[in-house]
């Protein structure tokens, strides 16, 4: 991956200094069934992921904040990949899973996000929101002429005791289809551990 490439994957994520790997032959998305990996295990719940997508993670902190991307196939394109975006973040007060809504609803004004879906679902068997939406991004971000690019984002949040997660997508918006389907595989696959409050 080009060094201008990382550097804008990890502006669009936050703060994520680790090394993105990318695929020889990157396949293109796909909205078929896919295999799923052995499931990974934080203290609360366990989730698993396409297995032949590539796993990036961040130094683990438990008590602070964990974060874990876990990156797909690209579009032909735009070079922009389907990724999966775990977060794990311990809260105290004035900061609780509401304050995070907050937070995330001030970044989609700011980036001038449209077509914002929000909705309530069950996650590993607690009540999570979720919100869809899409904002215009300029890629591939290594090219001299960067083309605008409509990215879709789902975000989905949910508390367990002190801990808020978040787990999201990214995708092109024309892998929208391809990118929903494993996510929705992938939400299904995330379950509360016999030690989780």
């Amino acid at each position: 991956m080009m060094p201008k490439l990382r550097i804008a994957m990890v502006a669009l994520i936050g703060a994520f200094a680790l090394p993105l790997p990318a695929p020889a032959e990157p396949p293109t998305a796909s909205a078929e069934h896919v295999e799923f990996s052995e499931p990974l295990s934080l203290p609360e719940f366990t989730f698993s992921y396409p297995s032949n997508w590539t796993v990036v993670k961040a130094a683990a902190n438990l008590d602070k904040y964990w974060q874990a991307l876990i990156l797909g196939p690209r579009h032909a394109e735009s070079h922009f990949p389907l990724m999966f975006i775990v977060r794990r973040m311990p809260v105290a007060a004035p900061k609780n899973l509401e304050s995070l809504l907050a937070e995330r609803e001030r970044q989609r004004q700011a980036t001038r996000a449209e077509n914002i879906v929000q909705s309530s679902l069950p996650v590993a068997g607690l009540n999570a929101t979720r919100t869809d939406y899409t904002a215009m991004r300029s890629l591939p971000a290594d090219s001299p002429n960067p083309k605008p690019t409509e990215v879709h984002v789902s975000e989905v949040a949910f508390e367990i005791g002190h801990v808020v997660f978040e787990v999201t997508l990214q995708s092109d918006a024309r892998d929208a289809a391809a990118g929903g389907s494993v996510f929705d595989q992938f939400l299904a696959s995330l379950k509360r551990t016999p030690q989780a409050p």
